[in-house]
């Protein structure tokens, strides 16, 4: 079991992905690595995390970037959709400021005549 694996991470991890072999924890950088597997057996570091942050966002990050499900267009998708919805929000506010700006003098000669 990993160094203050508090939620079990490292166990859910395998059952994600059995290529992750451990949850190592370096102390000169205070951060937690994950060490997996290629297919050639040589081990490497395939995710870091910082100390107390080993909890279930890691296991969303390893379940997002599964190597079997991973689709990198859907993140493009999802960025693109985000920036659509930013730019219209952008483009309602400066038409409310435009349509605020216009309607002031105009209630002011309705009004005042």
């Amino acid at each position: 079991m990993a160094i203050n694996d508090l939620y079990y991470i490292e166990d859910r991890l395998k059952e994600i992905d059995p290529n992750i072999l451990r949850i190592d924890f370096d102390y000169d950088n205070l951060k937690h690595q994950v060490i997996a597997v290629d297919k050639l057996g040589t081990q490497y570091v395939a995710m870091t995390v910082k100390h107390g942050e080993l909890d279930a966002r890691v296991v969303r990050r390893i379940q997002q970037i599964d190597p079997r499900k991973f689709n990198p267009f859907d993140d493009i998708g999802k960025w693109l959709h985000k920036k659509e919805l930013d730019e219209d929000k952008k483009v309602n506010e400066i038409a409310r400021g435009m349509a605020e700006t216009l309607r002031k003098p105009l209630m002011h000669d309705a009004m005042y005549g």
